[in-house]
């Protein structure tokens, strides 16, 4: 494979580190990997030195690769989650934020909700729901849920206070 310098740059600027991982595993390995005959021991220390140091570099690529790949495939997420307490048939919440709510009976009448926000962001600020006593209820009590940054990756748990907007 003759590919002239230029092309080789312009191969590593549209490709990036996949190009440059074919450019050390099939250009630069060959180059460390073909020992001249007549090299002096000194010689062929670095000759071995730079062959160790392009299979450092592809493992190196080799990880990078994967890793960006990782990255564009899975981001990240951020979640809290919690239960809310105290609730009794039929009341419910709603809400317009991406809130995942999940309604569980815990007894009779009384129900719980378990609750999930995922953002793509660290998210701090509150999220507003909305507490209806009977479906065909027009009053509506609005409960502001603080969401702080230590809350990431622990599980909150508020008991709704009845006839108030108050968590505890």
């Amino acid at each position: 494979m003759n590919v002239s310098p230029e092309k080789w740059i312009d191969l590593l600027t549209l490709y990036g580190p996949m190009a440059l991982f074919v450019f050390m595993v099939f250009v630069l390995l060959g180059r460390a990997r073909a020992a001249a005959p007549g090299l002096s021991p000194a010689q062929r220390r670095v000759q071995v030195y730079a062959y160790v140091f392009v299979w450092l570099s592809i493992f190196v690529l080799a990880g990078m690769i994967v890793l960006s790949w990782w990255r564009i495939n899975f981001p990240s997420e951020y979640v809290v989650s919690g239960t809310i307490h105290n609730l009794k048939y039929p009341q419910m919440i709603t809400t317009d934020e991406q809130l995942f709510l999940h309604r569980r009976t815990v007894a009779g009448l009384d129900f719980e909700y378990e609750w999930r926000f995922i953002s793509a962001h660290r998210f701090t600020g509150t999220i507003e729901l909305l507490l209806q006593k009977r479906p065909s209820d027009v009053k509506v009590l609005s409960y502001q849920l603080p969401i702080g940054a230590n809350f990431i990756r622990v599980r909150s748990t508020f008991h709704l206070i009845k006839e108030t907007t108050k968590w505890s």
